[in-house]
């Protein structure tokens, strides 16, 4: 059963970080090759009614490769609730120093995470990481925040009441009609691969160098390679749950 980070005794939080850096350490070319689909096959998996079912076909693989270390038969992957930390966005619960790495432990040129779980990580040698110029595990909190970017305000983690109205949402009426027009999969799943999918990458990759007097660096979550962050998964995780309460 797939738990909330939130909710995770801190035996289990360390057993899943240390499960991934099993992974990352054991099969090095493997975890890359899970970065590599996702950069390459990012057209496809994105912005298409491909998006959900494509992450999770991609979830399961990861989370498989981790119960194939040694001593971690039966990992569970975790789900990061950031609906529950919505308001609070840059003190969410995996923002911390002893896993994930906290939002004030980077350097601050470089954009490097320097606390953590991850802050030793060389991460995989894609054409975009090449393009940030170093192979440390990057992110580019915006500290502080601005107040309002091109997508609304940035402190934007979607709230639980915000994610109903996505999973229960109707179209509008057609031209000339009264009632709303057939709930389909993709009234779904545009809105939720939108700002709730979207503005947990974003706060954590920033949206580019300088943007909004934000860092000048460019971090992995904003990127096709943002796999190499271990918070992808989480993220991840936690859409995929979305969805799978819509199926239900």
């Amino acid at each position: 059963v797939r738990k909330a980070w939130s909710s995770l005794e801190c035996h289990e939080r360390k057993h899943y970080v240390d499960a991934v850096n099993a992974f990352k350490t054991n099969e090095p070319e493997e975890y890359e090759l899970l970065v590599t689909s996702h950069v390459f096959q990012f057209p496809y998996a994105h912005g298409t009614s491909a998006f959900l079912h494509w992450h999770r076909w991609y979830l399961i693989g990861y989370e498989n490769a981790l119960r194939a270390q040694p001593g971690f038969e039966c990992v569970t992957l975790p789900y990061w609730d950031w609906e529950t930390d919505s308001g609070n966005e840059f003190h969410a619960r995996v923002y911390r120093a002893d896993t994930f790495g906290s939002w004030d432990g980077l350097d601050p040129v470089t954009g490097c995470v320097t606390n953590g779980a991850f802050s030793h990580w060389e991460t995989s040698p894609s054409a975009q990481n090449e393009q940030m110029g170093t192979t440390c595990l990057r992110r580019a909190f915006q500290d502080p925040p601005p107040p309002f970017t091109p997508l609304g305000p940035l402190r934007a983690f979607a709230t639980l009441e915000e994610l109903a109205g996505t999973i229960l949402a109707l179209p509008p009426p057609a031209e000339n009609a009264t009632e709303p027009g057939p709930r389909t999969f993709d009234v779904f799943r545009g809105p939720l691969e939108g700002r709730p999918h979207a503005w947990p990458h974003i706060i954590t990759g920033g949206w580019g160098p300088g943007f909004l007097g934000g860092p000048d660096v460019t971090a992995h979550m904003t990127t096709g390679s943002s796999p190499d962050d271990p918070l992808f998964w989480v993220h991840h995780c936690n859409v995929d749950r979305i969805f799978a309460i819509y199926q239900d």
